[in-house]
């Protein structure tokens, strides 16, 4: 569906709460090519506030450590896209919080990134330009 909508401009995907929790629960049972593609759909969805942009970012979290370099990737765009929607969402009291989550997240995009150096040369430039 993700491929259609592309190539179609329209939105033939609508992920919806019930839909999200479907996608996030298939990140666990699928090949790493299926993961690539949920979480590049995941990417393109808009959470409704921080919180539930701090969620995703959790079940996404632990495909950083993944040993194929476009899941990896894949994530970082979640969580980089999903990252600014919790710092714009800080101005609700618990701004403090949201900038504690935010520097910790950072600290957890670094190595896997940095580990992607040691990759392809094509790798190396897409990394490179995430840590940039």
């Amino acid at each position: 569906l993700s491929e259609i909508a592309e190539t179609s401009g329209q939105d033939v995907m609508k992920i919806s709460a019930a839909v999200l929790q479907k996608l996030l629960a298939a990140l666990n049972e699928c090949t790493e090519w299926g993961q690539v593609f949920i979480l590049d759909s995941l990417a393109k969805y808009t959470p409704a506030d921080g919180r539930e942009a701090e969620g995703i970012i959790e079940r996404v979290t632990p495909r950083l450590q993944h040993a194929n370099s476009a899941v990896v990737m894949s994530a970082v765009k979640v969580i980089l896209s999903y990252m600014e929607i919790m710092a714009a969402g800080g101005a609700g009291g618990s701004g403090g919080s949201n900038a504690d989550s935010i520097r910790n997240l950072t600290r957890k995009l670094a190595p896997p990134l940095v580990t992607l150096l040691n990759s392809e040369p094509e790798i190396q430039y897409v990394a490179l330009r995430n840590i940039n």
